[in-house]
């Protein structure tokens, strides 16, 4: 409450303040009228003749309950009508042939590690074959399978293989790489049986 001297409203504080108050309105019931009598705050005693100031005021709440929105993922599915996703993957490791010999002794020692890359850059391994030992035209015949969120799209098929030398360290800390391919999953659809030849890459796809 101010001592107005003006007419208009002044910025520059000119105005006597005549106290303050304040009410917490966080337990209002919607609707209900309520009645408060307030003492004023912050001006000194003296100034108020001895007699503590009060301001008298009537005031109604009206609440509005909004509720907690949806996740933004499961808004934009359901706006749209349609939405196609990879869901599944399921291939096989067949052979390989030709691979570079990597031993001093005897041949090398193959293994094929099996990732999917996704929408959001991760790399994620979902098979690795057995090591097949001094083998140079290894045949593995292993399956591999993958199911995958809607919210986690794989776009590549990457295929490492390594040369295996340690029993008890992952082949490509104890070994050295042996060729990478890649498939992109485009063009596996639709979703019918179908037989790649790949040819490897020398430099490892495995970051």
């Amino acid at each position: 409450v101010f001592d107005a001297d003006d007419y208009i409203i002044s910025y520059q504080g000119n105005e006597d303040f005549l106290g303050g108050c304040d009410i917490d309105l966080s337990g209002a019931v919607t609707g209900r009228v309520m009645n408060f009598e307030l003492e004023l705050a912050g001006i000194p005693v003296n100034k108020a003749k001895g007699k503590k100031p009060r301001l008298t005021i009537v005031v109604t709440v009206y609440k509005e309950v909004i509720p907690k929105p949806d996740p933004l993922m499961d808004q934009l599915l359901s706006s749209v009508r349609k939405m196609e996703y990879i869901r599944e993957v399921v291939g096989k490791v067949v052979k390989a042939q030709a691979l570079r010999n990597a031993d001093l002794v005897g041949a090398s020692d193959p293994q094929c590690i099996v990732r999917v890359i996704l929408l959001n850059g991760e790399a994620r391994e979902i098979h690795r074959t057995e090591v097949i030992k001094d083998n140079l035209d290894p045949e593995w015949h292993e399956g591999f399978h993958a199911k995958f969120e809607h919210d986690e799209q794989p776009l590549l098929l990457v295929f490492d293989v390594w040369d295996c030398d340690s029993p008890t360290k992952p082949a490509e800390e104890s070994g050295e790489h042996l060729g990478s391919a890649v498939i992109p999953l485009l063009d596996c659809l639709p979703p019918v049986v179908r037989k790649h030849k790949l040819d490897l890459q020398g430099e490892t796809q495995l970051h």
